[in-house]
């Protein structure tokens, strides 16, 4: 199975996002989604469409949470999935990218095989050796509505 995304190329941060993870799928690192394949397409409206084709997983652990409706997760399913987290995020500071967006959203999982994967590189920035770096980002759900 796979999964589908489509982003609307005056999308600023499309091209980087894309780069990001056309770098990232030829390591192949099991805690990062992979993208297999992308095109572009134009809308009715003449708009330009990047879209990415992603390996599958079936939820976020935002939605897996929710799932279990109030109930403990499972000890050993939180040991498992905190590590992978980590294990991916490890990876991804040795390849010298910085998410800035993560969160249960963003990470998905296969819980029949416990495997959970970083993904939506939107926000992430490549970190450039001896250069410093003052921007950050905040979840849009976060600003007040006056900004």
């Amino acid at each position: 199975m796979i999964a589908f995304a489509e982003i609307d190329k005056e999308h600023c941060r499309v091209n980087l996002e894309l780069n990001i993870l056309l770098g990232l799928s030829r390591e192949k690192h099991k805690n990062i989604v992979q993208i297999l394949y992308t095109f572009r397409s134009i809308t009715p409206d003449k708009k330009v469409c990047e879209s990415m084709v992603f390996d599958y997983m079936p939820i976020t652990l935002s939605a897996l949470v929710k799932k279990l409706g109030g109930r403990h997760p499972n000890y050993l399913d939180i040991k498992l999935y905190t590590w992978q987290l980590f294990n991916g995020l490890m990876f991804l500071f040795h390849s010298h990218i910085c998410h800035r967006d993560i969160k249960p959203q963003n990470l998905l999982v296969e819980p029949a095989i416990g495997n959970l994967k970083i993904a939506d590189f939107g926000s992430a920035k490549v970190m450039k050796r001896y250069v410093q770096s003052t921007s950050y980002q905040v979840t849009l759900y976060i600003c007040r509505s006056k900004f």
